[in-house]
């Protein structure tokens, strides 16, 4: 059995203290099969995977995150981190560690705006989408495939985010207001979790 794990998820697994481990055999072979189940339920391209792929592995407290490289060529701070305890794998999640620190790019068409942004360029902008006039959404990009997205209706904000790719797109339970979506989006810019606890999120199984 196999579990997805959301960001919210995988940042409450990651318990102090925290140890480097060896990467060998012995780390790293069951996190391995495991992740040749999952990997093309994440939208990966095939490939075999062996031990050369694994740049890292993490003991945090009593559990072990085994990071896989996610792609063969380029963008290398993108994993697969498989995450087991004394029981066997608890789940997995497919991220991109860079996106953490990269300079996020808001493009909201309706002002005229694709930037480098700020969380007080946010505030100021999102409530000024009109839902009744022209591309009403907002995107705001930390990276390729990892983003938030808004599009307002006259019933709110939808709100979505994504991690990488569309095998962990996420949509915000009901709609946002204005404020309730400016201010995640600030805090999604700032590199900061409390996004994350602003709305109840699901996964989008297909698109």
């Amino acid at each position: 059995m196999t579990k997805h794990l959301n960001k919210r998820q995988y940042l409450s697994l990651m318990q102090d203290p925290t140890e480097a481990l060896d990467v060998n055999e012995s780390t790293t072979s069951g996190a391995l099969a495991y992740a040749a189940g999952v990997w093309s339920s994440l939208r990966l391209e095939p490939r075999e995977l062996g031990v050369d792929d694994v740049t890292a592995v993490f003991q945090h407290a009593h559990r072990t995150f085994v990071h896989v490289r996610a792609f063969e060529e380029g963008f290398q701070n993108t994993f697969v981190v498989i995450i087991s305890d004394a029981d066997g794998v608890e789940g997995h999640i497919l991220i991109d560690l860079q996106a953490e620190y990269a300079d996020p790019i808001l493009d909201c068409p309706s002002q005229d705006y694709h930037r480098i942004t700020t969380a007080s360029d946010i505030r100021k902008l999102i409530p000024q989408i009109d839902a009744r006039g022209a591309n009403p959404f907002a995107v705001l990009e930390l990276g390729r495939g990892t983003y938030m997205q808004v599009y307002r209706t006259l019933d709110g904000f939808e709100v979505e985010h994504q991690m990488v790719n569309l095998s962990s797109h996420y949509k915000a339970l009901g709609f946002a207001t204005a404020q309730e979506t400016a201010e995640a989006m600030a805090s999604y810019a700032s590199g900061d979790h409390g996004w994350l606890e602003a709305f109840m999120w699901e996964r989008v199984e297909e698109l």
